[in-house]
């Protein structure tokens, strides 16, 4: 046998310069989560945290959205404390992430397609709280006019935004939903809910395009 030969099988029988897969197991099965899952989970958390999104779905979307990091991170610590990969650790890690994501986009657009068409249609009364939603915005409305008469002194003015109208804030604890209403307008540049109407959160005061259908 030639000495470069024998040098060969000395170091692979040599333990401390063999390569240890189940030492580095744990890393590359997180790296791996984390390539697949990276994109769709930061594309869920974006959609959860929208205004829109969250106004309509809850919180349920902003909790599950991190339910695939979580479950990486688990499985990471498992391998790592056992010393060995962990069949049932990573079928969870792996199996358990995409039916997370599955559920989650379904509910997406399963969702987003039903309000879609609710929003669009001019029927305002079949969908409760998107007539709920035009009644507040009714109120604000009201509530405006109601402060550009006291501002003029009987005459209606052109200018001026609700909030600078005396009274405001304790209007909006009476009516929460119009701070959705008020970040529509400013996103959107919309007006109005279920008919076109002017901004009351910003400065234009022709009726443009109805927040409801472009939300």
């Amino acid at each position: 046998m030639s000495r470069e030969r024998r040098y060969d099988c000395e170091d692979q029988l040599d333990p401390r310069k063999q390569f240890d897969l189940l030492r580095v197991f744990p890393m590359a099965f997180t790296m791996c989560g984390l390539l697949l899952f990276t994109s769709p989970v930061v594309k869920c958390i974006d959609l959860a945290f929208d205004h829109d999104c969250f106004y309509w779905m809850g919180h349920a979307p902003q909790v599950v959205a991190f339910v695939p990091i979580v479950l990486l991170v688990c499985v990471h610590c498992l391998n790592s404390i056992r010393g060995r990969p962990s069949r049932a650790a990573v079928v969870m890690g792996f199996i358990g992430s995409c039916m997370v994501l599955i559920v989650l986009f379904e509910r997406y657009m399963g969702r987003g397609t039903e309000l879609g068409n609710r929003f669009i249609s001019n029927d305002c009364k079949s969908f409760p709280a998107k007539y709920k939603l035009d009644r507040e915005w009714q109120a604000a409305n009201a509530f405006k006019e109601a402060c550009r008469q006291r501002r003029s002194g009987g005459a209606s003015i052109v200018s001026g935004m609700i909030e600078d109208c005396p009274g405001y804030q304790d209007e909006l604890e009476k009516h929460p939903d119009w701070r959705y209403l008020a970040g529509l307008e400013r996103r959107h540049l919309c007006g109005g809910w279920c008919e076109p109407g002017p901004q009351l959160w910003g400065f234009a005061d022709t009726p443009g395009v109805r927040c409801s259908a472009i939300v």
